[in-house]
């Protein structure tokens, strides 16, 4: 068993990407060609109106999203590296949306500000000439009552158990100002004491993987249907089969044979290719820990207008680590994502989930 990536979020960044080449040309003609360096190249915060879901109709319900995605925008905008970006732009939309499936338990919508950090540099500016223009963009996204924070996860109607989804991939990294973070990118600040992902039960996931390798032979005996009837390679496709058949059998023994105490243990696969699934002891680096939404971590009787959690995600944020999916850092990622988190309000974000 393998899991998919979850997509990224709707993002309409391709707009303000358009609208802003223009400007960076603007920029250049008013300094007369590449006068100023890059670094010191004033920038702009540039704000999407709220964008929430269409199918959410409910007028109390958008503007309690509205309001969410407002409140976190305010407490950004403290941030001088936000506010009065030096060297780059901030590109961001105030957004809503929902949570899938096992996710959403105890909160049905997260909502906050998404875009991304729009880098200068000197390149070609159009004119034959070097200037300081648009060389890069770097997503930026902080979402008030969010869990997810990185990782790939299996949605939960794709698993034969109705279990919640499970995640692989989810790294704790270097705690940022108190708070947890992961994947060398993302920050979880709450004031919940339930953390927002448990651990997946090596029991659980050896009879979720033994589920899902039965359903994927049983398609595969009516897909090879007319090879199993042809005398020239019936044999070699039942050969197949049969040895897919052993396989899952040895699998179910194991499962079946494991003490209490593995079953129980927290289970890990190896990170070294999609065609492993196996699975190996947590805390390796070639190891990934699996884990599920804590159903505990949002507290449902509570208003959902209350913010309950901050999910910041700030690439290249954290001090000495490479993001993950992002690989090693570019010219002026580092510097410009260490003044967004240097200067970010962290009070004023333990203020909003604290109750």
């Amino acid at each position: 068993m393998r899991l998919r990536r979850r997509g990224m979020r709707p993002f309409v960044a391709a707009g303000l990407l358009a609208a802003s080449l223009p400007c960076a040309a603007s920029r250049l003609a008013a300094q007369g060609g590449a006068g100023g360096t890059p670094a010191t190249t004033p920038g702009r915060l540039i704000v999407k109106p709220f964008d929430g879901f269409t199918w959410i109709h409910d007028p109390a319900q958008r503007r309690a999203q509205k309001a969410l995605a407002e409140s976190l925008l305010a407490v950004l905008r403290q941030d001088p590296a936000i506010s009065h970006p030096l060297g780059y732009d901030v590109a961001l939309q105030l957004v809503a949306g929902d949570m899938p499936k096992g996710f959403n338990t105890g909160m049905t919508y997260f909502a906050g500000v998404e875009g991304e950090v729009r880098i200068f540099g000197y390149a070609d500016a159009g004119s034959g000439e070097h200037g300081i223009v648009q060389v890069d963009a770097v997503d930026l996204r902080a979402f008030v009552n969010d869990r997810w924070c990185g990782g790939s996860y299996t949605e939960a109607d794709s698993l034969p158990d109705g279990g919640p989804p499970i995640v692989e991939g989810l790294e704790p990294t270097a705690s940022m100002h108190g708070h947890p973070s992961f994947d060398g990118m993302c920050v979880v600040i709450t004031d919940r004491a339930p953390p927002p992902f448990v651990p997946v039960t090596r029991d659980r996931y050896r009879r979720v993987q033994v589920a899902q390798m039965r359903a994927q032979l049983k398609h595969s005996r009516a897909d090879m249907a007319d090879m199993l009837a042809d005398p020239k390679f019936g044999v070699t496709a039942r050969a197949m089969l049969d040895t897919a058949q052993r396989v899952i059998d040895s699998l179910q023994r194991v499962a079946d044979a494991a003490s209490a105490a593995d079953r129980a243990r927290p289970a890990a696969v190896r990170t070294n290719g999609p065609g492993d699934s196996s699975l190996v002891a947590v805390g390796p680096s070639d190891a990934d820990a699996l884990v599920v939404p804590n159903p505990a971590f949002f507290d449902g009787s509570l208003p959902r207008d209350r913010a309950q959690s901050i999910v910041l995600r700030v690439p290249y944020g954290i001090a000495g680590v490479v993001p993950r999916t992002y690989g090693d850092d570019e010219p002026g990622r580092r510097r410009v994502f260490t003044a967004i988190v240097n200067g970010l309000p962290w009070a004023a974000l333990e203020a909003m989930v604290k109750h």
